[in-house]
């Protein structure tokens, strides 16, 4: 144990990417082809806007032919520089207009959110 460890001591709480989703706070990107990418609520909703979704379009073939390539460049980001956590320079997202972050999630993949959702 460290100092900083003495110093932060345990969490009160968590609050687990799945908590999160069943909330309705992240939906899963893909999950036919990315399985645990997730976006943020906002994030979602910008592309439902921006691309004239709606709900019942994700999934579908069009939906996935704008959706996956921002998730495949999220993950060579990620492949770039594997030791870090949060990435929060490098993905502009043509699907939201808006700079997007990138984190790695306790599931194993990676959440898309705009900065004022971290």
């Amino acid at each position: 144990m460290t100092a900083t460890d003495d110093f932060w001591g345990e969490p009160i709480s968590t609050y687990t990417a799945s908590q999160a989703i069943e909330d309705g706070l992240f939906v899963e990107a893909s999950p036919d082809t990315h399985a645990n990418c997730l976006l943020t609520r906002p994030v979602f909703e910008r592309i439902l806007e921006v691309e004239g979704f709606t709900e019942d379009d994700v999934g579908g073939l069009r939906y996935r032919q704008r959706v996956v390539p921002l998730l495949m460049d999220a993950a060579l980001i990620v492949q770039a520089d594997p030791d870090e956590w949060l990435y929060t320079k490098g993905l502009q997202g043509d699907l939201t207009s808006k700079t997007l972050w990138i984190a790695r999630n306790e599931l194993g993949g990676l959440t898309i959110m705009f900065p004022e959702d971290y």
